[in-house]
């Protein structure tokens, strides 16, 4: 549904070549450029949509405002779908088969069969059986009314052979598609997941789809997507190791050269970025190479093919290296690579989601409260709660945050006011009586304590709770276990926040080689990785 900023939205998406491409697509053919060629000039020089002032530009010359709004952003996506037809598997497709239709009518049957050839055959590299399917449609129109015997005779044999095996190949690709989908919103969107009897359910059905797929003869496409249920279900049951060596085991294949299907790239990236978060909080001596990786995308940017993909791969670099610094305690590194953060924030800001900025918030507020300055954390936490597109991750760990921040400042009776708000998001996101609300109780309850025995024998419970039984908290909570884990520590080893999380971080990597793993190395283009 369009909104009133839909056209400056899409606009400030196109590239430079882009808009030189739709002032070509759109001009007189006397050269003079349309109305809604200067409207969209005025509208690309905008930094923030201002439409009265674009009214008052334009009010003599464009009597119907919202229709030429209309018209100009259809032509933006007309000259948008034209430029790109080449890097659409589906728009080509539909060309041949255009063409085949139209050779056909003229009884250019040979002529036809040319270009049903080249749809098999963009079908095969693409794994889009349904492709197939249609050719062989044509294939039998055309046979049945040329009388050719011989082809009807050997489409009904090996035809019809073939076409059963497209038909099971589409009835894989839609058990992956529908079991992928809804594996992944169960997990984003589904509170239930957090009750024991639900989660259960939920791993037996996804191990019941997984275990269909492995005994299919599958394709690259569905190999990455039988390796992802997988790295899901290795993840939900705590098995660290095993769900890393499944996510490697995506990264390989999706980096094949025989994989080919449009948007590979941003799927290339995506898996970069779920190796390199998942490297970051369990195998940390592993996250140079996706954080290199990633730069190779963005030294890419300026390939049509690539555009989207550097600029994924942008954001999540950043996201990547400043949890890195914050995690290893390298937090002059991090100061200044949040200045870089924001800079690049604000010049992205029409692209950039509010779950996006939401984490990147939280990212700035615990470097903020690990180097002291607890007022300049707060004020990264009120974005957060100002967000009302925040993402639940991002707020549960923003009160654990608060609550730790009004400890340490020894404002304790705020701490009681904060837990409250926690117990009453537990409740919306429906994590009553479960493991997540018997931590955050006794977290609470160890906050206020003001005895040293009863302080000391919590800490013990929560440091052993998480240790054995939160591997729920540890893969799906990683955010919450940045503040929560460090901050035990401190308290019972009697060290600071800092010297907490460079201990833990140091047990990760072992001996102590928290700076051995070459992110002080330079990236292709000889420049510090840290920008």
């Amino acid at each position: 549904m369009k909104t009133a900023h839909s056209l400056f939205e899409l606009i400030q998406t196109l590239s430079p070549a882009e808009k030189g491409y739709f002032k070509r697509y759109v001009q007189h053919s006397d050269g003079k450029p349309k109305i809604y060629v200067r409207l969209f000039d005025a509208i690309n020089g905008q930094k923030i949509y201002d439409e009265a002032l674009l009214k008052q530009k334009f009010g003599k010359e464009i009597s119907n405002f919202s229709a030429a709004k209309i018209y100009l952003y259809d032509n933006i996506l007309d000259s948008l779908t034209n430029g790109n037809r080449r890097h659409s598997i589906f728009s080509e497709a539909i060309d041949y088969l255009l063409k085949a239709e139209i050779l056909s009518s003229r009884l250019l049957f040979s002529h036809a069969l040319e270009h049903l050839d080249k749809l098999e055959q963009l079908a095969e590299q693409n794994y889009e059986p349904a492709l197939n399917i249609f050719a062989f449609d044509r294939r039998l129109m055309i046979a049945t009314v040329e009388y050719d015997q011989a082809e009807l005779q050997r489409l009904m044999e090996e035809g019809i052979d073939r076409a059963n095996e497209w038909i099971e190949d589409l009835k894989t690709d839609i058990l992956v598609r529908r079991t992928v989908t809804w594996l992944t919103l169960f997990r984003m969107n589904s509170p239930a997941l957090s009750i024991p009897r639900e989660r259960a359910k939920f791993l037996k059905r996804a191990k019941e789809y997984a275990d269909q797929l492995k005994h299919r003869k599958l394709k690259p496409f569905y190999r990455i997507t039988l390796e992802q249920m997988n790295y899901i279900i290795a993840e939900e049951n705590g098995k660290i190791a095993d769900g890393y060596r499944h996510i490697r085991n995506i990264l390989t294949i999706i980096e094949s050269p025989e994989i080919v299907i449009p948007g590979i790239e941003n799927n290339r990236v995506a898996c970069l970025w779920n190796a390199g978060m998942y490297s970051l909080h369990h195998y940390p001596a592993d996250v140079v190479s996706y954080v290199n990786r990633l730069q190779e995308f963005i030294d890419r940017k300026d390939e049509p093919t690539c555009r989207t993909a550097a600029t994924m791969a942008e954001q999540f670099r950043y996201a990547l290296l400043i949890r890195y610094y914050n995690l290893s305690g390298e937090f002059e590194r991090s100061e200044l690579l949040l200045s870089e953060i924001l800079k690049w924030i604000e010049e992205n800001k029409m692209i950039i989601t509010s779950r996006v900025l939401s984490q990147f918030n939280f990212d700035a507020a615990y470097h903020y409260f690990a180097t002291g300055k607890f007022q300049k954390s707060m004020q990264y936490l009120q974005r957060i709660y100002e967000n009302k597109e925040c993402d639940r991750n991002s707020l549960l760990s923003s009160l654990v945050l608060e609550m730790v921040i009004q400890y340490e400042s020894s404002d304790l009776k705020y701490i009681k006011g904060v837990a409250k708000q926690l117990q009453k998001l537990l409740l919306e996101y429906e994590m009553k009586n479960t493991f997540y609300q018997k931590t955050f109780d006794c977290f609470t309850k160890l906050l206020l304590s003001k005895n040293r025995k009863e302080t000391e024998q919590l800490l013990s419970k929560m440091l052993e709770s998480i240790e054995v039984g939160g591997s729920q908290l540890k893969a799906r909570k990683p955010s919450l276990m940045r503040v929560l884990l460090p901050w035990l520590t401190s308290r019972r080893d009697g060290i600071t926040f800092q010297e907490a999380i460079k201990k833990l971080y140091d047990r990760k990597v072992g001996n102590g080689l928290a700076k051995s793993n070459g992110l002080d190395k330079p990236v292709k283009k000889k420049k510090p990785i840290s920008g």
